[in-house]
């Protein structure tokens, strides 16, 4: 964290390791019922695993967020050439997982990605796409990709957001988006921010965001 003074760095451990110290406990409630043979129900087995392997999923993508955060303040955006396919199949797999409905125009497919490192892109996008469409109803659970000039365009929610972003000639008219609760979407929303990327919203809406990744760095 670069200027960071020591107050600074210490409430960030301070917020780090509460947000580790929930799912931890979590877990170790739950692994402690298990070897203690006191969930005799397998369904309450089951449940007990799963939810053991969410928290652990949840500390993995802190850790990840937190990577990803010390990777944009230390090192370049630009990257070896990837194709957008890939991009897009790791969205495909997440949605499938979240149960979400992704919308991809076929000219994504053609293109190619030289900024934003595919693991950095996939982890902080990711998160940022999960947040934002946390409380979202079903019909709304939504992420489109498509192209727009020198830009790959990503949108989440109905396609109210996704159409004026891809026609608005002032992104003003947008709100900045800046996440939701806890530390892992603000470290991504931070990582995508020292990429240079923004994240919109409309006005009236805080179910969806919108950002425009350029293919190419400037």
């Amino acid at each position: 964290m670069p200027n960071a003074t020591a107050e600074d760095l210490a409430k960030a451990l301070d917020s780090v390791l509460h947000e580790l110290r929930s799912p931890i406990s979590v877990a170790q409630g739950y692994v402690r019922l298990l070897l203690e043979n006191r969930l005799t129900d397998a369904t309450e087995r089951q449940h007990a695993l799963r939810r053991s392997l969410e928290e652990l999923e949840r500390i993995a993508a802190l850790c990840t967020s937190l990577s990803d955060y010390m990777y944009g303040n230390n090192r370049s955006f630009e990257c070896a050439p990837y194709h957008a396919s890939e991009l897009v199949e790791a969205l495909r797999a997440d949605c499938d997982e979240q149960d979400l409905t992704l919308i991809v125009h076929p000219e994504v497919l053609q293109r190619t990605i030289h900024f934003l490192p595919l693991p950095l892109a996939c982890s902080s996008l990711l998160a940022v796409l999960r947040a934002s469409l946390r409380n979202a109803p079903a019909l709304r659970r939504v992420i489109r990709v498509a192209t727009l000039g020198p830009d790959l365009v990503i949108t989440s929610g109905d396609s109210a957001l996704h159409d004026r972003l891809m026609t608005a000639t002032d992104r003003a008219e947008f709100n900045p988006w800046t996440g939701g609760m806890g530390l892992q979407v603000p470290l991504a929303v931070k990582c995508l921010a020292h990429a240079g990327l923004r994240l919109w919203t409309l006005p009236t809406d805080n179910v969806g965001v919108g950002m425009a990744i350029p293919l190419r760095p400037e």
